[in-house]
This record gives structure tokens, C-alpha cells and sequence, in this order.
């Protein structure tokens, strides 16, 4: 095999989108380019809000980006030596079915084409009722139907972020041998704990917000912090604050949230600090009374797990993912999701006796709880990744 092996990565969004699967990419990409893989990123030029608005080609922390239209993803096949191994990330319909597509006939014509690695990131099992009816019968057609083929016929490994999204895919028919379960990891601010690198913006932010519970995520209906600010309306604690950092995904939810905190009274106790990043956002961590996650639905959830790494009290809803990445009453709190009068019973309780107790034990726990670094999670995928590839040789 060639000194450095070419990976061409597929996803929708890159840099400067700043959610799960981009953080994700960014940082165990960037540590197997240091390991000496080519890699490029191929992607679209949008962001969350917005369409054909970034550059075409450029350089993103070290890492190659080209930016493509749907339509031209099938074309990377046609450019000679374009790739060893093409890594698709998330199960979108475009352009990964278009991608497969191709995929499919060149076999077909018994030309050669690259090895593929699959990671859904949950897209191939995702929380269903966040679709329109007519979309979601399209989409469960479709998953049942090509989808099932693409990853059971045309991939070689597909990658589980978690145990939870392992078991969905054998749950749903993917081959149990094409799985490998490789979880997400922690970024070098996060393991390190300096402060030498905060901003004063957030600084500033810290004191401003004084005692308050922080949300990290999109601004988006899936990640439900309607429910959280229902509970803080019934904490007796009227400096106790909620904060939120995350794009902005979907501004009709975020006008839902500021009519919300309004008819609650909650106004000056909600606050939206937008993105936030590195060494800033695991201080924002670090200075919060709790750290909750009520999302509908996760496939791992970085936030939480970050959380969980500053000993953070981290309180989440007790569904997919998150219910087994946080043991309740162990290294975090579970409730159940749209449950505001249980979280409510809970964020009144940390004052307590007995809820300082807890948060106590909780934090022992997680100071002797392992972590990965997204190094360690690149490793995993650079060796599966090689062992793709040395199969493909010995075809």
C-alpha cells in the first residue's frame, strides 16, 4: 500500500458549521493527516442558514476542502486516482445516494473504484417524528429499500459512534460483520484544563451569567430546551440562569424560545452566548452549575461527554444514546425527555444536603472515569481504515 493513502471524506457541511459530525471530522481528520494520510475534504459550500455562500477550495486547519454541488460528488469517481478510500459521513439521500449510485454501475462494469467506510452518525437510524409524514414514508422507503443495499452490498466497514447506534443498525438489518463501534473523543483543551487561552469575551460572559445552567447545541426543536426552560420557571432560584451556546439552525424555534422565556418571565434568565469554541467552551463548562441535555434524540452527543470529562454535573434526557453514555446517579442524572417537572425536582434538589452529597460522588466518579481524545479516536479509525484497505489489495 502506498506510503500515504488517500482519503477523499463526504459530508454535507464542514467548517465553519460547527455541530457534532463536523467536530468530528475536523478533529480525527486533522490528527490522521499528521499521521501522514492525504486527506480531503469533500463537501457543499452551505452552511446551516445559508447556500453557495463559502469558497471552493481552501485550507481548513491544516486539511484540504473542496466544495461541490450534489450533482458533481459522482463525478469524484471519474477523476483518476482521486481517492484509496472514500469515508462517507452521515446517511443523507444527497448526495451520498447519488455517490452509491455510481458506485454501484462502475462494479457493475467491473471498473475499479475506491474502498467506502460508512459513518451515519445516526443518520441511517434517526429520530423519525422530527420528519414531515410524506418525507419521513420517503426516507423509510428509502432506508429499507437502496439504503439497506448501499451499506450491506457497496460498504466495506461502517462505523457505530456508540453501542446504542451499533444496536440500532443490526436492529434495522446492516450485516453485524461490517460493524465496528469506534466511540468520538475529547479535544487537547479539554484534557488539559488551561485557562491561558480564555477570552475575555468569555470571561466577561462567565461573570455576567453568574450562577446558571448551561445547553450546548443548535438552536434546533430536536435538542428541545423549550423543556428546560419549562423546568426553570419552577426552580425557586431567581438568579439561576440558563445559557446556550450553538448556531442558530432554525430561527423560528429561536423565536418560539424567546416567546417562551417571556410568557414564564424568564426573559433576563435566558441567555444565547452563539458559538463558542476550544479552551472557551470548556470554561463556560467548568464555571456552570450543571450542564443539561434533554435532546429528543443523540447517536453519541459530544457536549455531554465533554461534560462529563470537566466534572461537570451533567444531567440528560434518558434516551438513545444518552442513556448509556451517563450511568443515572453514577456519572450524571437521567430524566425522563419532555419531563420538566422531574428536571425541575432535580435542579431544586442541588442545594440540598443530600443533592451536594450526590454531585459529590458524582464528580469522584468521573475524576476516575477514562476519556478519549479524538487521537485516540483517530488511531481506531486509521487501523480500520488500513484493514478496509489491505482487503481491498488482497482482492
Amino acid at each position: 500500500m502506498k506510503n500515504k493513502p488517500r482519503i477523499a471524506v463526504i459530508t454535507k457541511y464542514f467548517s465553519p458549521v460547527t455541530a457534532g459530525i463536523e467536530t468530528n471530522i475536523q478533529e480525527t481528520y486533522r490528527e490522521l493527516a499528521q499521521m501522514g494520510w492525504d486527506v480531503t475534504i469533500y463537501t457543499s459550500r452551505d452552511t446551516l442558514s445559508q447556500k453557495n455562500v463559502l469558497p471552493e477550495k481552501e485550507v481548513v486547519m491544516g486539511l484540504k476542502v473542496v466544495r461541490l454541488s450534489h450533482l458533481r460528488f459522482p463525478l469524484l469517481l471519474q477523476v483518476p486516482g482521486v481517492a484509496d478510500l472514500l469515508c462517507l459521513h452521515n446517511f443523507n439521500v444527497f448526495p451520498h445516494a447519488l455517490l452509491y449510485l455510481s458506485i454501484w454501475l462502475r462494479r457493475l462494469m467491473g471498473m475499479p473504484t475506491p474502498g467506502v467506510f460508512m459513518t451515519p452518525h445516526g443518520g441511517y437510524t434517526p429520530e423519525w417524528p422530527t420528519f414531515s409524514s410524506p418525507v419521513r414514508l420517503l426516507k423509510k422507503y428509502y432506508h429499507a429499500g437502496l439504503g439497506k443495499f448501499f451499506l450491506n452490498t457497496l460498504t466495506g466497514q461502517i462505523r457505530a459512534i456508540s453501542t446504542w447506534e451499533h444496536d440500532e443498525l443490526v436492529r434495522c438489518g446492516i450485516q453485524k460483520s461490517s460493524l465496528v463501534t469506534i466511540p468520538n473523543g475529547l479535544s487537547s483543551e479539554a484534557l488539559s484544563g488551561s485557562t491561558r487561552a480564555i477570552t475575555p469575551a468569555v470571561r466577561q460572559l462567565v461573570e455576567q451569567s453568574g450562577d446558571y445552567l448551561l445547553a450546548i447545541g443548535r438552536l434546533a426543536p430536536i435538542k428541545n430546551y423549550h423543556t428546560v426552560l419549562r423546568a426553570l420557571a419552577l426552580v425557586k432560584s431567581p438568579s439561576l440562569k440558563l445559557l446556550i451556546i450553538g448556531p442558530i439552525e432554525d430561527r423560528d424555534y429561536l423565536r418560539y424560545l424567546e416567546h417562551l422565556a417571556k410568557s414564564l418571565g424568564l426573559s433576563d434568565r435566558l441567555v444565547l452566548g452563539g458559538v463558542v469554541r476550544g479552551a472557551d467552551k470548556y470554561y463556560l463548562i467548568r464555571h456552570a452549575r450543571a450542564f443539561l441535555h434533554l435532546s429528543r434524540w443523540e447517536s453519541f452527543c459530544n457536549s455531554a461527554y465533554e461534560s462529563m470529562s470537566q466534572k461537570t454535573l451533567t444531567i440528560v434526557a434518558d434516551n438513545t444514546a444518552l442513556s448509556s453514555l451517563v450511568q443515572d446517579g453514577v456519572t450524571g442524572i437521567k430524566v425522563k425527555t419532555f419531563d420538566y417537572q422531574a428536571l425541575a425536582k432535580v435542579l431544586s434538589s442541588l442545594s440540598s444536603p443530600q443533592g451536594k452529597k450526590l454531585v459529590s460522588q458524582i464528580k469522584t466518579n468521573l475524576a476516575k472515569t477514562h476519556f478519549n481524545s479524538w487521537s485516540d479516536t483517530a488511531k481506531l479509525m486509521g487501523s480500520a481504515y488500513q484493514k478496509l484497505l489491505r482487503s481491498y489489495v488482497q482482492k
